[in-house]
């Protein structure tokens, strides 16, 4: 039977596994705002301001056809999953809404209900396809 050779220690100095580098990780893409960090905690007793940006292909959020749709879209949804919508302001390319939550997922299903309700009016109504928000939205609690 053949002897197997038994494997030679190389001095070398052991720096640990890896970890933070400069330049590791993935690249970060151009445009991107809105951090994934944990939203922060809410209370009935403050409203929240939310930011919504549409992707850069849509057309003008207050066309006819578009603003409709928003407006039908916050008529289904402004008081559903202890979430209510109580202020809205339609731009050209985002909206802002001031929103009250019982807490941070009552935010979170109320705002994705809504997102999509707008973005299956708004595209059916443009015509097109695909993503229409850019990206998360953005809140921020009114604490004053």
């Amino acid at each position: 039977m053949k002897r197997v050779p038994r494997q030679l220690a190389i001095d070398l100095k052991y720096r640990g596994r890896g970890g933070p580098r400069k330049g590791a990780g993935r690249p970060r893409k151009p445009g991107g705002r809105v951090s994934h960090d944990r939203r922060p905690s809410l209370s009935p007793h403050h409203p929240v301001h939310v930011t919504l940006r549409v992707a850069k292909d849509v057309a003008n959020l207050r066309r006819v056809q578009a603003f409709r749709r928003i407006e039908d879209a916050f008529q289904e949804g402004k008081d559903r999953f202890g979430f209510r919508v109580t202020h809205c302001s339609v731009q050209s390319n985002h909206l802002h809404l001031i929103a009250e939550a019982e807490n941070r997922v009552s935010l979170a299903r109320g705002m994705k209900g809504l997102e999509v309700r707008i973005a299956r009016g708004v595209n059916q109504a443009l015509g097109r396809r695909g993503p229409l928000f850019a990206e998360r939205y953005h809140a921020h609690v009114l604490k004053t």
